[in-house]
């Protein structure tokens, strides 16, 4: 059928481009099916077509690829991001319950040296401790 179309219509220019057009769009409709070759060579016509079906095709598998890519890519940083942000969390955790133990430890040992009876100004100096801290102690022992 094409190398009837190729060798006895002999379309001009401006039509060729419609002609292959319609073609593309049938065989769009019609799939694979549709198209029967008697011949092994392919005809002028329907080389124009497989290549811009092909190039259809390529672009479509292009973009469908990068769309994936990028689905993939984020699923992945997602998966970093909560994997970094869990190990933070972790570390922050430590340092906090190091810092609050540390305080906490601290406070202990002050109320020990209160009941030695140590002086506020020593205690301060010996843990840390703000005036304010060190009253609040001797407040709560009460």
């Amino acid at each position: 059928m094409f190398y009837f179309i190729d060798l006895l219509i002999q379309t001009p220019q401006d039509l060729d481009e419609k002609l292959k057009n319609d073609l593309i769009s049938y065989l769009r409709k019609d799939g694979e099916s549709g198209m029967q070759l008697e011949r092994d060579d392919i005809s002028p016509t329907l080389a124009g077509i497989i290549e811009v079906l092909k190039k259809d095709e390529l672009e479509k598998a292009a973009k469908e690829g990068i769309q994936k890519g990028l689905e993939e890519g984020r699923l992945e940083g997602r998966e970093e991001g909560r994997l970094e942000g869990r190990e933070e969390g972790r570390k922050e955790g430590r340092k906090e319950g190091r810092k609050e133990g540390s305080l906490e430890t601290r406070k202990e040992l002050a109320a020990k040296l209160l009941q030695e009876g140590f002086s506020i100004v020593k205690i301060a100096y010996l843990t840390n401790l703000k005036h304010d801290e060190i009253m609040g102690i001797i407040n709560s022992q009460k």
